[in-house]
């Protein structure tokens, strides 16, 4: 073991007491590991005395609290002498670097002739003084240079037992004129721009060149030529040179490439902008998958993509446990794959535990990933496929995805049903596909627990933003938007069963079908809950002829349940139509619904009064003198009329005449139970036909205690004149005028303490002429 020793000086001759000499291990060896520190503090005459094993290190000063200060880098040998600090940082050496870059630049691969160049070294340092440079290189005049190099170049040949490392650049080493053309090291110009760039290399200077690779420098550094340290391994004497990961000099040493802080650029393998990502990412994937074949996942690298554009020329499969990460904003232009998934996360190997795989799959620092496929239509390629298509493999769980956008393709992202489970997308961004999110098998082994999305956004869309068929879906949107296009938000086929779809704290904007759609056979055991969402449900431009943000608009169909709770309907217009519900089926819940404009009755099963669309009425029963089932007249004054079938055959209606504008006429329905507190919506619809007038209706309940004593009377704080809704030319069914049913505005009213039943009314009043009441009706919300 050498002892480096000596006395530590200030550039004036200064002893410098009290300084500290770090030494940092910078690779693996025998004795030492990497990152390990060795820390020394100089004498009171600036004396240190330093034992060092064989290894490869950084050499830092720090003095008087001044920060760690870097002077170089120091390589002992088992064969190393007793030297001052000085001599090593000076006689710094990297035998096998210099032969390998050496040898891609063209020069002899004979030992000596390089150790007679490297001599010279020193005239490097003045890459302005051509001539002096080009002589000390044995090149010095430009026919000579030509003629040397021709030599050599043709050379290299089988039969002279010499390999060069070969690029498609040095494809045809026979032909020296195109070699040299190709590298253009053999010009003058050229020769300089060489010279400027080896003396940029790190620890270039005063290099001796050993032939037995084997027992000199352990470590090799190519930072100025490849990136990253390369460690020669003596026990390997086959492996191939792939030319990133594992280097092979010319006389057949393995030099292996050090993954600085656990992580694979793809610039090593030379991805650039623009270029094409499909060969470097597979095999940096492929270098992963078996790192954890054999070690597990402790310790392996995570590839990098540094920020640009690139283009993808075919689909990329990786196991669930290798993670991407981008640096910055990177596109991938992945339109010339047309069919199946551009990429997939899927497993087909067993025997690798993922219990406690962790860290995302995808991701960037700083910015997002952007994959763009060829078309948002059916018969595109899918974007991101997760989940494992065959049984028996490792489970494909604990899969995370973040700030990955996806645009133009069939499903943006879309979920395997064999052993799938246990997956999160955050802050992820899926527009213009077919359906955002997918998961479309029929049947489903061990698959679909606890599938997330946290912080997205599903934005335009032609099916659906949510497709789901496979059973036993559990799935969670966090914080996520659902905005625009011509499909469902949520679209269940007919083999979701066991579903349990939640969303919270989310928005939902502009959608063309239904916010749930789903089969009219109920699903078994399924629902979908929202919590804590906003609706603004405005149509997409390709049904914006017939919908509107209306309570008149249908929410959801089909049969499966719906729970709503919490929400925040934000409806633009008034109803259009004589009914408010915003599904037919009896399987929607909504609990918690107190602000909206022109508010919404969940469904006919919410209606308290019996007969509220006029259906249990006798035909001809007479308004005046008339025995009611279901209603009766509270008050009446200038109308007349009665019970009538109506044109349409959808059941019966009240018709009636005002003989003047000064005429009314009150309605009351069914009584029903209530207790303190509870909400209640009171409504009616008319059809004007002739009248004229304002058209004025108000909502009201009285209110009884246990004896039938009336307690008060509450109506809606103001009479809504029909008259504006049916001028407004907003409404999707303006053109049908006056012959159209329109409900009035629902009004809520509460019940007030030691009432236990009401009595819903709707005055009607401000007519005169002929029109039709075709609804009055009453529904409890809350």
């Amino acid at each position: 073991m050498p002892i480096i020793s000596g006395i530590l000086k200030a550039p004036n001759g200064q002893a410098l007491a009290a300084a500290r000499i770090v030494l940092n291990t910078l690779s693996n060896y025998t004795d030492v590991t990497l990152t390990a520190d060795s820390i020394t503090m100089t004498g009171a005459d600036g004396s240190y005395s330093i034992p060092v094993t064989t290894g490869y290190y950084s050499v830092s000063i720090i003095y008087k609290n001044i920060d760690l200060i870097s002077v170089g880098k120091i390589n002992i040998l088992p064969t190393s002498p007793d030297g001052t600090l000085n001599e090593y940082l000076l006689a710094n050496n990297d035998p096998i670097y210099v032969q390998y870059v050496l040898s891609r630049l063209g020069a002899p691969g004979d030992i000596s002739l390089i150790n007679g160049a490297i001599d010279k070294a020193q005239n490097l340092n003045d890459v302005a003084n051509k001539a002096t440079a080009r002589a000390n290189l044995g090149v010095d005049s430009k026919a000579e240079s030509q003629a040397s190099s021709d030599a050599v170049i043709t050379s290299l040949s089988a039969s002279d037992g010499v390999t060069m490392p070969k690029s498609k650049n040095l494809a045809d080493v026979e032909n020296a004129v195109v070699v040299r053309q190709n590298i253009g090291v053999y010009s003058e110009d050229d020769l300089d721009k060489t010279i400027a760039q080896l003396k940029g290399f790190e620890d270039i200077q005063a290099v001796r060149l050993s032939a037995d690779v084997s027992t000199q420098y352990p470590t090799v550094n190519l930072n100025g030529l490849l990136g990253d340290q390369f460690v020669y391994d003596s026990t390997d004497t086959s492996s191939a040179d792939d030319g990133w990961s594992i280097l092979v000099t010319s006389d057949q040493k393995r030099l292996k490439r050090v993954f600085k802080d656990s992580i694979i650029n793809l610039r090593m393998m030379g991805l650039k902008p623009a270029g094409d990502l499909y060969a470097s990412l597979t095999k940096a994937i492929a270098f992963v998958d078996a790192y954890v074949l054999a070690n597990g996942f402790y310790g392996a690298p995570v590839i990098a993509i540094n920020a640009g554009a690139y283009t993808l020329s075919a689909a990329i499969t990786m196991p669930s446990w290798v993670r991407i990460v981008a640096y910055g904003n990177v596109k991938i232009d992945a339109t010339a794959i047309t069919t199946g998934s551009i990429w997939s996360i899927t497993n087909t190997v067993a025997g690798v535990d993922t219990t406690f795989h962790k860290g995302d799959n995808i991701s960037s620092i700083g910015g997002q990933i952007y994959l763009q496929g060829p078309a948002q239509s059916a018969s595109s390629s899918n974007g991101l496929f997760i989940g494992n298509t065959s049984s028996g493999k490792s489970g494909c769980r604990n899969v995370r995805i973040s700030n990955l956008a996806i645009r133009n393709t069939n499903y943006a992202v879309c979920f395997g049903s064999i052993d799938t489970y246990l997956t999160t997308l955050e802050k992820c961004h899926f527009e213009y596909n077919n359906a955002n999110w997918a998961a479309p098998s029929s049947a489903s082994t061990n698959s679909g627990e606890r599938m997330n999305a946290i912080d997205c956004i599903f934005g335009h869309m032609l099916l659906a933003h949510i497709y789901i068929n496979m059973p036993a879906m559990d799935t969670n949107f966090i914080g996520c938007s659902f905005d625009f296009g011509p499909g469902d938000v949520f679209l269940l086929g007919a083999t979701a069963t066991y579903l349990s779809a939640k969303v919270s704290q989310s928005h939902f904007e502009q959608w063309g079908g239904y916010l749930v759609n789903s089969p009219v056979t109920a699903l078994s055991n399924s629902i979908v809950m929202m919590h804590q969402v906003i609706f603004l449900a405005r149509p997409d431009a390709s049904v914006a002829a017939t919908i509107i943000n209306s309570p008149s608009r249908l929410l959801t169909n089909g049969d499966t349940q719906v729970l709503l709770d919490s929400i925040d309907f934000r409806h633009e217009y008034p109803a259009y139509t004589e009914d408010i519900f915003a599904s037919t089926s009896s399987r929607l819940y909504m609990t918690n619904y107190f602000k909206d404009a022109f508010r919404q009755i969940p469904s006919p099963y919410y209606i308290l009064n019996r007969g509220y669309d006029f259906s249990s009425e006798v035909v001809g029963t007479d308004l005046a003198t008339g025995t009611f089932v279901r209603f009766a007249v509270a008050s009446r004054s200038q109308m007349t009329g009665s019970v009538t079938a109506r044109s349409d055959g959808r059941g019966n209606q009240l018709s009636v005449t005002s003989a003047a504008d000064n005429g009314f006429l009150t309605l009351a329905g069914e009584k029903f139970p209530c207790q303190a507190g509870n909400i209640f919506y009171v409504y009616g619809a008319i059809q004007p036909l002739s009248a004229t007038g304002s058209l004025q209706m108000q909502s009201s309940i009285s209110w009884y205690d246990s004896a039938g004593a009336l307690i008060s009377t509450t109506s809606s704080t103001y009479s809504q004149l029909m008259r504006d809704n049916f001028n407004n030319t907003d409404l999707p069914n303006y053109s049908q005028g006056t012959n159209r049913y329109m409900a009035s505005n629902s009004t809520q009213l509460v019940c007030p303490a030691g009432a236990v039943y009401g009595v819903p009314r709707v005055l009607f009043s401000k007519f005169t002429g002929a029109f039709n009441i075709s609804r009055l009706a009453c529904a409890k919300v809350a």
